[in-house]
């Protein structure tokens, strides 16, 4: 159920609340009396209870335990804040999903910013392979590259003029293909001239500004990138779709590797495990989109 953490969430429930009605019923939110101190209130999620929006008088009985958002009529003003009521009343209700899973917490310091991502260089001189592994223990993965502007960004970055790891390589099964190591879709190439060159060099470095293609097994520098998306956008491409349900199933069939980032967001129900319950949920939450269009 719904929480509230500050007065404009606050004001959004309670305007959503009123242009509904409820049929003038006031809808349970999501808080409830500490079982193990009656003065204490508590939100079903864990959130830290750090504000309130109590109406007058309220909370007013201390075996009421469970929180409504009730109406307040002073003269023609209307408003709905918070009182406390009998759990076992019939009511309707609020929920909340939170569409957004934020790792700013788990990013290093020292990343630069570019729209919704964070990218940093690392200068010590590893393989491709290890290179990939840092980052993703790291809660991130290879920096990969979706169009232009992006292209110039990292460039950008590599004040130095190293060559450093991105995270393409060539599909063993097909080296005439590239492949991003996080799954994202290879839609955009920046080549150097005569670049790729050799289809033995199976790994992709910036150098300095565009790309070459390199053996895996040479010692560079590389770029993470840290990604911030949707819950349920799997593949990144700013929508939650059947796509996305898809690459659940195939990453639990083993057919399909996710980066950690990834696997975070097909975490669709929020319970820490990836499982098919998570892809069962995603195509409701789609269903719901599709029926709302």
């Amino acid at each position: 159920m719904v929480t509230v953490s500050d007065s404009g969430e606050q004001a959004f429930i309670e305007r959503m609340s009123l242009l509904m009605n409820y049929n003038g019923k006031a809808p349970w939110i999501g808080g409830y009396r500490n079982p193990d101190d009656l003065n204490e209130w508590k939100w079903v999620t864990g959130e830290e209870w750090s504000f309130t929006a109590w109406n007058g008088g309220q909370p007013s009985y201390i075996r009421e335990t469970a929180l409504a958002l009730c109406e307040n009529k002073i003269g023609v003003i209307v408003s709905q804040n918070w009182n406390d009521d009998d759990e076992t009343r019939s009511r309707f209700y609020i929920c909340e999903w939170e569409n957004q899973k934020d790792i700013s917490n788990s990013c290093p310091t020292g990343t630069t910013a570019f729209k919704t991502n964070r990218y940093k260089i690392y200068t010590d001189a590893v393989n491709w392979e290890t290179a990939k592994r840092n980052c993703e223990m790291l809660g991130g993965h290879l920096a990969t590259v979706s169009d232009f502007e992006e292209q110039s960004f990292i460039a950008g970055l590599n004040t130095s003029n190293s060559e450093l790891w991105l995270g393409g390589y060539r599909n063993p099964e097909n080296p005439d293909e590239w492949l991003w190591a996080d799954g994202e879709p290879w839609q955009f190439t920046s080549w150097n001239s005569g670049e790729p060159n050799n289809t033995e060099e199976n790994a992709l470095s910036i150098n300095p500004a565009n790309w070459n293609d390199a053996f895996g097994y040479l010692k560079r520098g590389y770029i993470c990138e840290w990604e911030f998306s949707a819950v349920g956008d799997v593949n990144r491409d700013g929508s939650a779709d059947i796509r996305d349900v898809t690459a659940i199933q195939r990453y639990l069939s083993e057919i399909e590797h996710l980066s950690p980032d990834r696997v975070l967001l097909s975490d669709v129900n929020n319970d820490g495990n990836i499982d098919i319950d998570d892809a069962t949920q995603l195509q409701k939450i789609i269903a719901l989109i599709s029926d709302d269009d």
